[in-house]
């Protein structure tokens, strides 16, 4: 009997195993309240830069890593420095960072003090989690900055006028030739600067313009890419320049009122998350260079799709963001290894309130996402990815209920089951007497793996059963809410 026990009990672990992501958080030194910034040169070496909020200023950190995220080792940084926003790694030794610096110390939290003109919401939470104060703007200035010894050391380079507050983004083609993105007085426009000398001197390639918000600048084979938001006309815009930026094309509409994250899967596929005129989240792809636009997914009003990511020259793709129940939030992560023609959604409830700002598809196998949780404590997670593509292959043999997890529960528990042919599925939640309580899912379910979150908040604890119907199959399964 001890064998069979024994023989159980591993079969659940290796089911639990295959069937759900795993995702580990990795440890940081010091403190840290969000991290922003992250990039890997290859699978070992990697640099973070974020903030930290201090007493009696808001003080900027970064990290790097020579084995993975196994250990991360707090940097030298400049002590004016107030937050790096955004790193990018030009080889093993060269790296740059885009942020600002504290002018006067002493400079305050936060605490929402924001403003700005044209700021709609999603742009002010943006601007809580880079750690601008609108009403102290006087205190600091954009700032950029190298390391030239793999992250361990970092010094400033160039300046920047008066109206540069914050650098907010930046992307470098060559050692030499970069971009930056210059937040203004109010945080009411952005602009367009670029270097031709490795940062020692910039030049406004776009001005300040009141209510342009630019999301991302990228350069491939000579033709730069722009998306930028309009928050006056409430559109995002993708434009493209092939002299540098001196003329540029008409604007092209992809469908959304705001984006959170930009995407290049390769040089002609681009992604955008960001809001619907519906204002749900949304995915929108493009496949020839941004002319013409596709909804690729879209999400109820639960979901914040807080970026997507996607390997270069793959069709392996990553959304995440943050799901909001009635009770409380987590992170989400949905997965698609066919550039979008299926999905794999995973529900991450053991990660509470963790609100993810970016990510690092270094490969197919190893992930990254960073943040904060509450603007209290920075994260990074990390996944090797090899669950998730054994769950993908294995999804199409047969239908299948998986036992929730975990289980016994409270209050909220992952559903998985899979879809062998495309067929009408119906998931829902019975009490003990056979009386539905919810329906999780009433729709057509191409051929994949799936998952449901239940919160039960609402529920009493005791036994509850769960229930699929997909075409002939049908299946239930009992559960446990322990409260």
């Amino acid at each position: 009997m001890k064998n069979k026990t024994r023989l159980l009990i591993g079969l659940m672990i290796l089911i639990s195993y295959s069937v759900f992501p795993q995702w580990i958080q990795q440890s940081l030194p010091g403190y840290n309240n969000v991290v922003l910034g992250i990039d890997f040169i290859n699978q070992n070496h990697g640099i973070l830069g974020g903030w930290y909020g201090g007493i009696p200023y808001i003080s900027g950190n970064a990290f790097y890593t020579n084995n993975g995220g196994i250990n991360w080792v707090a940097a030298l940084i400049p002590d004016s420095m107030r937050v790096i926003v955004e790193v990018q790694m030009i080889n093993d030794s060269l790296v740059y960072g885009a942020g600002a610096y504290n002018l006067i110390p002493g400079e305050l939290s936060t605490e929402s003090k924001i403003n700005g003109k044209y700021l709609n919401h999603e742009q002010r939470n943006y601007s809580e989690f880079i750690g601008m104060d609108f009403s102290g703007q006087q205190d600091y200035r954009g700032f950029f900055v190298e390391t030239t010894n793999g992250g361990l050391s970092w010094h400033p380079k160039g300046s920047f006028g008066d109206s540069v507050y914050y650098l907010i983004g930046l992307y470098f083609v060559d050692p030499q030739t970069g971009y930056v993105i210059a937040s203004g007085p109010g945080s009411s426009s952005n602009a367009l600067l670029n270097t031709t000398d490795g940062g020692n001197s910039w030049h406004y390639v776009l001005p300040f313009q009141e209510g342009i918000f630019i999301r991302a600048i990228r350069w491939f084979s000579g033709i730069g890419y722009m998306i930028y938001e309009n928050s006056i006309l409430e559109r995002v815009f993708f434009i493209s320049t092939t002299d540098g930026g001196a003329t540029w094309t008409s604007p092209i509409q992809p469908g959304l009122l705001s984006a959170s994250k930009v995407a290049f899967a390769n040089e002609h596929t681009i992604l955008i998350s960001g809001i619907n005129n519906q204002f749900k989240g949304t995915l929108v792809m493009s496949t020839d260079y941004g002319i013409s636009w596709q909804l690729l997914r879209s999400y109820d009003n639960k979901h914040n799709v807080a970026g997507v990511d996607a390997v270069w020259n793959s069709n392996t793709l990553l959304v995440y963001g943050l799901y909001q129940s009635t009770s409380f939030a987590y992170l989400y992560i949905d997965i698609s290894i066919d550039l979008g023609n299926n999905w794999n959604y995973s529900g991450l409830p053991q990660f509470r309130n963790y609100m993810a700002y970016n990510s690092k598809m270094v490969d197919e196998q190893n992930w990254y996402l960073i943040g904060t949780i509450d603007l209290q404590q920075g994260f990074v997670l990390y996944t090797d990815n090899t669950t998730i593509k054994e769950g993908e292959k294995s999804v199409a043999v047969s239908f299948q209920l998986y036992q929730n997890y975990p289980n016994p529960f409270n209050p909220v528990t992952t559903i998985k089951y899979s879809i062998p042919i495309a067929s009408n599925a119906k998931l829902e939640i019975l009490n003990i007497l056979g009386e539905q309580v919810e329906l999780l899912v009433n729709e057509t379910k191409p051929v994949g793996s799936y998952e449901a979150i239940w919160d039960a908040s609402n529920m009493s604890s005791g036994i509850y059963f769960y229930r699929i119907q997909a075409g002939d199959f049908l299946q239930t399964r009992k559960m446990v809410l322990m409260k």
